[in-house]
């Protein structure tokens, strides 16, 4: 395994917490770091950004009744894991 799918790996690990100002400055420092030679993590990164954006825009009269129920069918299933 390549050293740098490990680093990429980690990316995802922590990215929720990086966009939401969570991750602690050693971490985010290194992140960011990180994020100045893979290209594929800052697509990555650039890409769930674009989706907060866009799903942050949909109004719940946006979504189809079928596609509602069943992402809160999904949504309880895995709340009870």
């Amino acid at each position: 395994m390549n050293p740098d799918d490990v680093k990429c790996r980690e990316v995802v690990t922590v990215l929720t917490d990086y966009l939401e100002g969570a991750l602690p400055a050693e971490q985010r420092a290194a992140l960011e770091q990180h994020l100045l030679t893979c290209e594929g993590c800052t697509n990555y990164v650039a890409q769930l950004r674009t989706s907060i954006t866009l799903t942050g825009q949909l109004q719940e009269e946006d979504v189809p009744t079928p596609v509602m129920d069943r992402l809160l069918q999904i949504f309880k299933d895995r709340s009870s894991l």
